[in-house]
């Protein structure tokens, strides 16, 4: 039997700007014709350019903006955040 594409919907993109809002969050939802595999893989706390992410198994992300680092001073606003994979 072949393996079916899934898709992820939902709220991929956030804002986080520096200073005012620092953190930013949303719900990805998988859908896969494939069973038992509509679901996502749970990342705590998981390093990124400017901050961490966190995803749970029922999509709820967020991405929390590491404010103090210096690097964060160029980081332009309204970046679109990656999405994860299930």
């Amino acid at each position: 039997m072949a393996n079916k594409k899934a898709t992820i919907s939902g709220t991929n993109t956030g804002l986080a700007v520096e200073e005012n809002l620092l953190l930013t969050n949303g719900t990805l939802v998988v859908v896969d014709p494939d069973s038992g595999q509509s679901f996502m893989r749970v990342v705590s706390g998981a390093s990124a350019k400017y901050g961490t992410w966190s995803i749970d198994a029922n999509g709820a992300w967020n991405y929390a903006l590491d404010n103090p680092i210096r690097r964060s001073r160029r980081w332009v606003p309204a970046n679109q955040l990656p999405t994860p994979s299930p």
